[in-house]
């Protein structure tokens, strides 16, 4: 069982995928943004992160912190639980 400590959800460093990413997670997020039929590059400028870091967590390289898993979701319009499989 996942005990959080109380305010940990509104810690900008808190990493939404502590046990890391799963195949679908990844699958999930370059899905959600060919979807949209935009680039990495142009996802990536609209959420004022780097192509590069959009990369890595399309490839599963590295976790979003929980602010750019929710921008993501709302950017996709898709809810963080489906996005990540939370639920």
């Amino acid at each position: 069982m996942l005990i959080l400590e109380q305010n940990t959800f509104l810690n900008p460093e808190f990493n939404i995928l502590k046990r890391g990413m799963n195949m679908s997670v990844i699958i999930n997020l370059k899905k959600a943004r060919k979807n949209t039929g935009l680039t990495q590059k142009e996802v990536a400028e609209a959420l004022s992160i780097s192509k590069d870091t959009l990369s890595r967590y399309e490839r599963g390289k590295q976790e979003p912190r929980l602010e750019v898993a929710i921008q993501l979701s709302k950017f996709y319009k898709v809810s963080v639980d489906q996005l990540f499989e939370l639920a």
